[in-house]
């Protein structure tokens, strides 16, 4: 691989951007708009040979901390489908999120002050991405029947 000019400039952008924080391929594709196609592809193996850039990394250390936001399901999915993460992957990823749903949106509907009306409980929820279903399946209680 020949290191011209260009491919040294945006291995230095690059690193300067991930010394901050990790990036997603697709992040830095859009960082790296300045530069051709050819120089951004070496960019992007380079890093990836020297392990500074990895989608699977990077969707497991976002899921894990949006895990502890108490974020849902759909929304964290989103999220990483919008940063350029792969379906498989954010699928691997995510393999444990049916238990950690229900605990989550139990816990957040706990620490709510008002936690009488349903149909708040049920937009709080939503706004948080987790799904209908998973909500209905939460507030129903023992008998089957859907509580406040």
């Amino acid at each position: 691989m020949e290191e011209s000019n260009d491919f040294k400039k945006a291995v230095g952008m690059t690193l300067k951007l991930l010394s901050r924080s990790d990036k997603t391929i697709l992040q830095i594709r859009q960082k790296l708009t300045e530069f051709d196609e050819k120089t951004v592809s070496n960019v992007i193996e380079y890093l990836k040979k020297k392990r500074f850039v990895d989608d699977e990394r990077f969707a497991e250390q976002y899921y894990q901390s949006r895990k502890k936001k108490k974020w849902g399901s759909l929304k964290i999915r989103l999220s990483l489908k919008n940063l350029g993460i792969l379906d498989e992957i954010i699928d691997c990823t995510m393999k444990d999120i049916d238990s950690y749903e229900r605990e989550a949106a139990l816990e957040l509907l706990k620490k709510r002050k008002k936690t009488d009306n349903r149909d708040k409980n049920i937009r709080f929820l939503l706004s948080r991405g987790f799904s209908y279903e998973s909500i209905m399946n939460i507030l129903k209680d023992d008998s089957g029947n859907v509580t406040n």
